[in-house]
């Protein structure tokens, strides 16, 4: 968590004795992260804020759909694909819209893991470094957010005011931030200006593909409610 890319570097170098595999060190943060949250509920008895809400309401802002209303949502692009009363389930039922999201999560990162690898790849194409080198690093650098986020996750469902709150959301992405340039600059040598700006790239291109998959598990999530 203090010293970024020190388990990729060992690792790549053979070094491999005393760490746990990268996939495990992945795997151990994710449930970590993944069951933080539940756990935070059960203990203080608090719901958790939601990643994900829907509202349908009429034009004059009343939840008690009219034939109007939701003849335009069967005639719009969301209403065609799902239904109007997957979408009414969904929005009356935010805690199992969230709760379908928070299950397709983990099957999404198999996917945005792999694209993540692929773009460092690309960036540091010229250091010659095979694809699962990159995997190994991107592992790394998700299994140390997802301890960071964790973090901020307990905060959020603990009775402390709001201002905490969002200076630890603050702190997880200034942490996610220099954990990713230090890592890089650590596992490939370059200088620190050539690093930031590759980094820059590679975020520029992975953060559409993370919200692409925010968007789709919701559409999941919609479709199986």
């Amino acid at each position: 968590m203090l010293r970024p890319g020190l388990l990729t570097v060992d690792y790549l170098a053979g070094r491999r004795a005393r760490w746990l595999t990268p996939f495990r060190v992945y795997l151990i943060c994710s449930v970590i992260f993944f069951i933080s949250g539940p756990t935070v509920e059960m203990v203080t008895h608090r719901s958790m804020r939601e990643a994900a809400k829907l509202t349908i309401t009429n034009s004059d802002g009343s939840t008690t759909l009219t034939p109007e209303t939701r003849r335009e949502i069967a005639n719009g692009l969301p209403g065609r694909v799902f239904g109007v009363e997957r979408m009414e389930r969904a929005a009356t039922h935010s805690a199992e819209l969230n709760q379908a999201i928070q299950a397709a999560f983990p099957k999404a990162m198999f996917v945005l893991l792999p694209l993540f690898a692929l773009f460092t790849s690309i960036a540091w194409r010229r250091h010659r470094r095979r694809y699962p080198a990159h995997v190994y690093l991107a592992l790394h650098l998700h299994a140390a957010w997802f301890l960071a986020f964790t973090v901020v996750s307990i905060v959020a469902g603990l009775p402390v005011p709001s201002v905490i709150q969002e200076l630890t959301a603050l702190a997880g992405g200034a942490y996610a931030v220099w954990y990713f340039v230090r890592a890089a600059h650590t596992v490939f040598g370059e200088s620190w200006s050539r690093t930031i700006v590759k980094s820059a790239g590679v975020a520029i291109a992975y953060l559409p593909c993370w919200f692409i998959a925010s968007f789709a598990m919701m559409g999941y999530a919609i479709a199986t409610m």
